[in-house]
């Protein structure tokens, strides 16, 4: 089990249920790093079945300042990809507690907004 597989199972549990498409892929080969990916709309409603069709977003979770990860050491969070409506997510730095409690929040927060179609 990867180092930062706990990281992404912490995302799993806290974020599973809020959106449509959740998809969390874990590395520990290059660098460690938890890519959070999902849409806010359901795949069928994807023009041409692609998931950059819909309203989508990417997020990375990094490890701050080192190349892997070690229980205890700080993480970031970044929105590296994400549809025009979506609103920006501020950069995160902390325990990956806070970090997931912030895409967290995000994601409920446009939840509670709506978004409009188109």
């Amino acid at each position: 089990m990867s180092k930062m597989q706990t990281i992404a199972d912490l995302c799993y549990k806290q974020l599973n249920g809020l959106l449509p498409v959740l998809k969390i892929d874990c590395s520990d080969n290059i660098c460690s790093s938890v890519l959070v990916s999902g849409s806010f709309d359901h795949p069928s409603t994807w023009k041409n079945d692609i998931f950059q069709n819909s309203k989508f977003f990417q997020i990375i979770i990094g490890v701050k300042g080192k190349r892997y990860y070690d229980d205890g050491d700080k993480v970031y969070t970044e929105l590296i990809a994400y549809h025009y409506k979506l609103p920006k997510m501020r950069k995160v730095t902390g325990s990956p507690e806070k970090v997931v409690g912030k895409i967290k929040d995000w994601i409920v927060s446009i939840n509670a907004k709506g978004l409009k179609d188109g």
